[in-house]
């Protein structure tokens, strides 16, 4: 869960996350990304191309134990960089924002699960909130 959204450029957050199970988690965290996609014809296929152009890590945690019935939570604060493009969708074009979580668990597979986010252009406001 999050605070707000859509997001915008510079704003803060407070981000809640929670895993259920009966696991030994050798590390979890979650990334805040940004990717770039492009779609261009080459020969009779069209082609689709992602970049990531933008990743920092917003929370980590490594080396605990989850119990039955007793899920794993965590709060953890979520800024959004100033300079941030906003979300885009075009024919040709897109980026895209996600939180990604990620987890290394002993005797299971390893787990990428992303949630798609939405930053709207900067109005400005929120940088004369922070000045």
């Amino acid at each position: 869960e999050i605070s707000d959204h859509p997001l915008r450029p510079g704003g803060s957050y407070q981000v809640w996350v929670s895993q259920a199970g009966n696991l030994q988690v050798n590390e979890f965290h979650v990334l805040l990304v940004c990717e770039e996609e492009a779609r261009y014809r080459q020969g009779t296929s069209t082609r689709t191309e992602t970049k990531r152009v933008y990743e920092s890590e917003v929370f980590r945690n490594e080396a605990f134990e989850i119990q039955k019935g007793l899920p794993y939570e965590a709060k953890f604060a979520l800024r959004v960089p100033v300079e941030a493009m906003h979300s885009f969708e075009a024919s040709h074009n897109n980026i895209n924002w996600k939180l990604l979580v990620k987890g290394e668990i002993s005797g299971w597979p390893d787990f990428d699960r992303d949630f798609k986010l939405v930053v709207v252009p900067d109005t400005g406001v929120v940088r004369q909130a922070l000045a």
